[in-house]
């Protein structure tokens, strides 16, 4: 028997709707229209991406990996906006209230880049090249769903010289560049 190619290897990465039950797509379905009419980020932009556990799981979620993510302000003033309203950047999804920015960690963002490769994008989302081409300064996401640093700040992540790139940044500062990308949990396969 001959070894897979990359393309049989990775089929299962790119065609996650495939593997999904007829519940789930039917939730993913619903969940990118949400992420859609509720955040305004084009469906073409939502990806099923996919993060394998220790346990041999892969969990399913839909991600914003387009190529610049979503301005909505400093982390600050995200955080501020949110305690004035509790709803505020947040979607319903079938009457359940869910946080589209809590599940972007650097795990997810990965995963984010790793699909983008896989797929074989010759530019990958927040990188140095993007901002060549399409003339938008070269952005970077914040891991709104991971913890500060001990030092009080954000990790933000972006992607240069074929690598993720992830740092602390302050959450008091950032212009149009510090991005965010929503990310909703969909499933567990296996």
């Amino acid at each position: 028997m001959s070894e897979p190619t990359r393309g049989e290897q990775n089929a299962d990465y790119l065609n996650l709707a495939d593997l999904l039950s007829p519940e789930d797509a039917t939730s993913a379905q619903v969940i990118i229209d949400c992420m859609e009419e509720g955040l305004g980020i084009e469906r073409n932009h939502v990806r099923l991406t996919r993060i394998d556990d220790s346990q041999s799981m892969a969990h399913v979620y839909a991600v914003d990996a387009s190529p610049n993510g979503q301005h909505i302000g400093r982390y600050a003033q995200i955080v501020e906006r949110r305690k004035a309203d509790p709803r505020w950047y947040m979607l319903n999804i079938l009457g359940i209230t869910v946080d589209p920015l809590r599940n972007m960690t650097e795990v997810v963002y990965r995963a984010m880049i790793r699909d983008a490769q896989l797929r074989g994008e010759s530019t990958m989302p927040d990188s140095v090249e993007l901002s060549h081409l399409n003339k938008v300064p070269w952005t970077a996401t914040m891991l709104t769903g991971e913890p500060l640093t001990e030092e009080g700040f954000i990790p933000i992540a972006s992607y240069s010289s074929d690598k993720v790139d992830v740092v602390g940044f302050n959450p008091n500062r950032g212009g149009v560049s510090i991005r965010v990308r929503a990310a909703v949990y969909i499933t567990q396969l296996g």
